[in-house]
């Protein structure tokens, strides 16, 4: 963070004033013009900086910020190439089952979400179908996911990419998806 504190200001001020005895700048109006002219290079100075290291932070809404609290995890289970607002379950230490899927829909804001290998039901993905962002959802090996999802991942027509491979659902019920969802990638091998 950056910013500027009562020290840095006498240390400002004194360099101000040595300047003016430098220059020999004695007038008030002088004085008062170039103190103006000081303040204002610096307060853009100081801007320019925020700026860039508001750049160098990744910045996290409140809804992002309040799900790594709670989950306890680190920006790593959020990371995308692809820029986009993923959370991967997937070997971060927490058991993933129903009840984590009940709660994760508190963060509207989750476009990618990885629970393979997961301990997830039907009940599971209804929960999940929830998240109105979700454009990639990655439900691999979770093998007590069935055909009872089917309409609840049908629901999700924001998807773009899905993936299947050794869940229960069987290929009727994937053909039924890629008929729900035209526009999405099926990936189930």
């Amino acid at each position: 963070m950056i910013g500027v504190g009562l020290g840095d200001a006498e240390v400002i001020g004194q360099a101000v004033k040595g300047w003016f005895a430098m220059n020999d700048v004695t007038s008030e109006t002088s004085q008062y013009s170039l103190r103006s002219l000081f303040v204002a290079t610096l307060v853009s100075a100081l801007f320019v900086a925020s700026i860039v290291a508001l750049k160098q932070t990744s910045y996290r809404s409140p809804q992002q910020q309040a799900f790594e609290d709670v989950w306890g995890l680190d920006g790593s289970a959020m990371e995308d190439p692809d820029g986009l607002f993923a959370v991967n379950l997937c070997g971060n230490g927490i058991l993933v089952d129903d009840r984590i899927c009940a709660k994760i829909v508190i963060c509207q804001e989750i476009q990618k979400l990885t629970i393979a290998q997961a301990q997830i039901t039907d009940a599971g993905v209804r929960d999940v179908s929830q998240l109105t962002n979700l454009v990639n959802l990655n439900l691999n090996g979770c093998s007590a996911v069935t055909d009872r999802s089917v309409p609840f991942i049908g629901k999700m027509s924001g998807l773009t990419e899905l993936y299947l491979s050794n869940t229960g659902i069987s290929q009727d019920g994937r053909d039924s998806l890629r008929h729900l969802l035209p526009d999405c990638n099926l990936h189930d091998e």
